[in-house]
């Protein structure tokens, strides 16, 4: 094929295999046009073009800035400060320190690790992504009403749990980063929020979230002794019942798109 530069088709007409049609050019410095066979133009530059927009597609700010909030609500690294305070009181400073940015990376790790693992582990059991919506907004709806009674709900830890918690001398990782931070209900969201565009773009920008949350909850953890002594307990339980506020609107937005999806006559 001859190539022809200043050509209005110049970089549209590429050697595809395939079916195709004569295009006509016209060739610098002459007034006639000079025809040749353009491979495949009608239906694979099409595709070839829609497949790169495809690739770069993603949300808004808006939907990443509220994927932020939803995760900060579910996280709720203000109401664990008083849990962390409590299994480090034994430490030193330094030690105290360690662990904040343990608690944070482990966080961070886990999120992300379900965030590229998510899709698979889905399609490994078989479930469909509107079944666990609805799953998993049930989840969140569970875990929000008992922050909006300011207490932790069973599903992050369990009585036996914190008790075996106590007796380790490692508590960044178990319990802290997982499940108090990274629990069930922000793993449900990760992954929720990963099959809304399956795009590289789209997956960059869910890390920086992510990775925009751990280095928040290592600062929170770090400055635990002055936020819990400038909030107080009942300040602490305030934040706590706003985030599961948040979380209860979450949950029921979850559920109600997964039945919209599951069963479309609700859809109306």
């Amino acid at each position: 094929m001859q190539w022809y530069t200043g050509s209005l088709f110049l970089g549209i007409c590429q050697p595809l295999p395939g079916s195709s049609v004569v295009m006509a050019v016209r060739r610098p410095g002459s007034d006639g046009l000079t025809s040749f066979v353009c491979p495949r133009y009608d239906t694979s530059i099409k595709e070839h073009v829609a497949g790169n927009n495809r690739s770069m597609e993603a949300g808004t700010i808006n939907e990443y800035l509220k994927f932020f909030v939803a995760l900060l609500a579910i996280v709720n690294p203000v109401g664990t400060l008083p849990v962390f305070i409590n299994m480090t009181a034994h430490q030193s400073a330094a030690a105290r320190r360690k662990n904040s940015v343990m608690a944070a990376v482990s966080m961070g790790i886990i999120l992300l690790v379900v965030l590229f693992s998510g899709e698979a582990i889905l399609r490994f059991f078989g479930i469909s992504v509107d079944s666990f919506r609805v799953g998993g907004g049930i989840l969140i709806l569970l875990m929000a009403i008992s922050m909006l009674n300011a207490k932790m709900s069973n599903v992050r830890q369990t009585r036996e749990e914190e008790l075996d918690s106590v007796e380790r001398d490692n508590v960044a990782v178990v319990p802290l980063g997982t499940p108090l931070l990274a629990g069930p209900g922000a793993i449900s969201t990760v992954i929720l929020y990963a099959q809304r565009y399956p795009t590289p773009l789209h997956y960059v920008y869910l890390t920086a979230v992510i990775l925009l949350l751990a280095c928040l909850v290592a600062c929170l953890f770090r400055l635990a002794p002055v936020i819990t002594s400038l909030f107080g307990k009942t300040g602490i339980n305030i934040v706590t019942r706003l985030m599961g506020l948040i979380m209860a609107a979450m949950g029921v937005e979850f559920i109600a798109s997964g039945l919209r999806h599951l069963f479309p006559v609700l859809a109306g």
